[in-house]
Parts: C-alpha cells; sequence; structure tokens
C-alpha cells in the first residue's frame, strides 16, 4: 500500500504544477520512505523556491540511512543540504525507536501473561532491540559523513561536522533510553503524556538528557561506594533497576569496585542477585574477577549461582582462579563450586590458574582434586575391524554364520 501510494506522489511530483509538486513532496515526508529520497534530492533543485523549501523540510523524513546513500549522488550544489538533513533524520529516527519501545512495551500487560515473560523481561528485550537496531544504522551513518568530512565544498565538509556531532549526542543517549523504556509501567506511560501528542523528538532528547544526567551522578555514587550520594540519587529519580553500560545492573557495578555495604543495600532494595550483563556475566563472576571476597561473600549469602556461566562459559570459580585470587578461590570452593567445572573450551579452573602463572593458586586448586583437563568421555567403539572380520568371514565359513554375526554386532 505504501510503495503504491508513493508510485502516485512520484507522477504526481511529475506534473508541471508547482504546486502539485509542492504537495507530493509534502506528502513524501508524511509518508517517510526511503525510496522518496531520489524525488527529494531532485526537488532540492527545483525551479520554484517553495518546492525546494518543502523538499529540503521533508528529508530528514526519509531516515539517516537512506540520506547517506544519497550524498554521492547529490548534485554538488545541494550536496550540503542532504549531509545537513542526516542530523534532524539521526533525531527523530531515535525518538522513533524509543517512542515505540515505550508505548508497544505500555501494552504488553496481556501478552505477557499469555507467553509467561515478566513485564521486566520484556522491556529487557525492548531495550535491547532498541540498542541493537541502532548499532547498523550508526556504522553506515558513519561511513558516509567521514566521507562527506573529505568534500571538496567547504559547506558540505561543515555540515557533515554538524550532522556528525548531532549524531555523537543521540548515540550518548541510549543509556538514558534504555533505562526509560526498563523503567515501571507507570512511569513510562507518564513519560508519554508529558510528551505531548504527537511526541516532538526534541522533547524526548530533551527528557533523555536530563535521564542522563541522573543516570551519571547514579554510576558515580555506585563506583564511589557512597551509599548517602546512591539514596540522594534514589530520591532524585534514580532507578535501581536501570540497565546502565553494557547492561550492568546496580549490582554488577558495586561488585566490580568490592563496595560489600552498597552490595548488601542494593540486595535489600530487592535487585537480583544473578542478574546477567552483556557478557552473561552475573555480580558474582565480577566480584571474583576483581578480587573481591567481602563482595563475594554478601553475594553468596543473598544466594548468588556458582555454577552460572559467562559467553566464554566461565564459572565464578574460573574468573578467580584466571587471576589468581586465592581467597577467593577458597572462599567459592568452601560454598561449594565444582572444582573442575569446565568453560566452553573445556578448561577447568585449575588450567586457567596454570596458564596465568598463579601457583599458589594452582595448588591451592590440586589440595582439593582439580585436573588440569577432565577425561574425556568414552568414546564409541570403533566397529570397522569388526565389519572387515565379518567380510573376511563370509568368505571363509558361508553366509549363515556371517549373516548371524553381522547381525549381533548391529
Amino acid at each position: 500500500m505504501t510503495s503504491r501510494a508513493l508510485g502516485k506522489l512520484m507522477k504526481k511530483y511529475a506534473s508541471a504544477s508547482w504546486e502539485d509538486r509542492k504537495s507530493a513532496v509534502e506528502e513524501m515526508g508524511r509518508l517517510g520512505e526511503s525510496a522518496a529520497v531520489g524525488t527529494l534530492v531532485s526537488g532540492l533543485a527545483d525551479a520554484h523556491p517553495e518546492v525546494r523549501a518543502a523538499a529540503e523540510r521533508a528529508l530528514p523524513a526519509v531516515g539517516p540511512w537512506a540520506l547517506g546513500n544519497a550524498i554521492s549522488s547529490a548534485p554538488a550544489s545541494t550536496r550540503h543540504i542532504v549531509v545537513k538533513a542526516i542530523g534532524p533524520a539521526i533525531t527523530a529516527d531515535f525518538a522513533r525507536d524509543v517512542l515505540r519501545s515505550l508505548v508497544k512495551d505500555s501494552q504488553l500487560g496481556d501478552y505477557a501473561s499469555r507467553q509467561q515473560y515478566t513485564p521486566e523481561g520484556l522491556a529487557s528485550i525492548n531495550a535491547m532491540s532498541l540498542q541493537m537496531g541502532m548499532i547498523p544504522r550508526g556504522e553506515h551513518i558513519i561511513k558516509a559523513l567521514k566521507a562527506a568530512t573529505k568534500d571538496p565544498l567547504p559547506a558540505v565538509r561543515q555540515a557533515a561536522g554538524e550532522a556528525a556531532q548531532q549524531f555523537t549526542e543521540v548515540y550518548g543517549l541510549v543509556d538514558a533510553a534504555m533505562g526509560l523504556v526498563a523503567a515501571p509501567e507507570a512511569e513510562r506511560l507518564s513519560t508519554l503524556r508529558s510528551l505531548g501528542s504527537p511526541p516532538a523528538p526534541e522533547a524526548l532528547l530533551a527528557l533523555l538528557k536530563h535521564s542522563q544526567a541522573g543516570l551519571d551522578q547514579f554510576a558515580t555514587a555506585l563506583q564511589d561506594g557512597d551509599i548517602e550520594a546512591l539514596q540522594r540519587s534514589l530520591q532524585g529519580g534514580a532507578k535501581l533497576n536501570v540497565k546502565l553500560k553494557g547492561r550492568s545492573s546496580a549490582l554488577h557495578i558495586a561488585a566490580r569496585h568490592g563496595h560489600t555495604k552498597v552490595i548488601a543495600f542494593l540486595l535489600g532494595k530487592g535487585l537480583s542477585v544473578d542478574a546477567q550483563d552483556d557478557g552473561w556475566n552475573r555480580p558474582l563472576h565480577l566480584a571474583a574477577s576483581c578480587g573481591f571476597p567481602g563482595a563475594a561473600a554478601e553475594l553468596l549469602k543473598a544466594g548468588a549461582s556458582l555454577t552460572g556461566q559467562t559467553k566464554e562459559g566461565l564459572t565464578p570459580l574460573h574468573a578467580a582462579a584466571q587471576n589468581g585470587h586465592v581467597e577467593l578461590v577458597q572462599l567459592l570452593l568452601d560454598a561449594g563450586a565444582k572444582v573442575n567445572a569446565l568453560d566452553w573450551q573445556r578448561r577447568t579452573p585449575l588450567a586457567l590458574a596454570e596458564a596465568g602463572g598463579h601457583t599458589e593458586t594452582a595448588h591451592l586448586l590440586r589440595q582439593h582434586g582439580a585436573l588440569l583437563q577432565t577425561p574425556t568421555p568414552a568414546s564409541t567403539p570403533d566397529t570397522s575391524g569388526c565389519v572387515m572380520g565379518c567380510a573376511v568371514m563370509l568368505l571363509l565359513v558361508g553366509l549363515p554364520v556371517s549373516f548371524l554375526l553381522w547381525s549381533i554386532l548391529r
């Protein structure tokens, strides 16, 4: 339906009337189809000034990806306008993604119960989709803008610099957007209402900038282990369940920095002790890897998993052994960690300790029965020799006996 409508508008644009051309260009902008970019670029060089102005206003609607492709084909006299449109296009595209996630997630209550997903789980999925949706478009546009910064025309180079600055600013707000999408439903609905109808991209960006400032203060308090600053941040609107860089939870950051009191505070607020970041690290992995036995003990007391694995298949014991943290290795073993657990490369904690030259850690692991490698599962017996034997038997003693042997071997 959209392509048919776009075809009609392209025919309308071919009209001799400048009013029709202007109307067609404005409707293309409302349609927001990337396939309209060629017509809009042509409109920048239209004989009538109102058509040219309408084309310039409509350009950002086709999206930054289409504009990136159009830079090289745009006439020299209008190339800077195409490049300049990338900034607003990125802003609008990003805002649309965030708003789509907010609206979608706020209406998924029944779906969540049918599919046995929690609202938090769905918010997490939507936030990941938002982040992943931004990345591939970003790489393409970066290449287009880099090429534009080397353009022989000064106006194009200047426009590329401005678009790149806006691009960087929008990408810097991804964490705030992720936090907003993962917020409780009531907050998301309140946010949508505060943005007005229809929501303006600029209003959303202003809100995200405010959220990002709060996130930065929140993250700093976590890194410093400052519970008073953390409480002030929460009173100022920061949310404990927000996901920070790399989809780290507040508990991940506290564990990475070894702040035992902050960990106890966060656990007391109900944060999941086994939340996973982008690398599937749980807070205990980070405490073990960074060498904080007090933090690890606090997490274990709350029921942290000893068998959880990262994307590389590392358990917390692997993480502690790999970094030579003897006290942590002892703590994890005392808590019941499997001394010969395997990562995805079939490496034991002892193998990692040996590879890192951690002699004391390796000695401790051996005292607890650690092996450099576990025995491989018994292989399936090779029956090829038996098959050959059957063939020989067939020749020697005749078909009946060999058929019987073949049946047994099968």
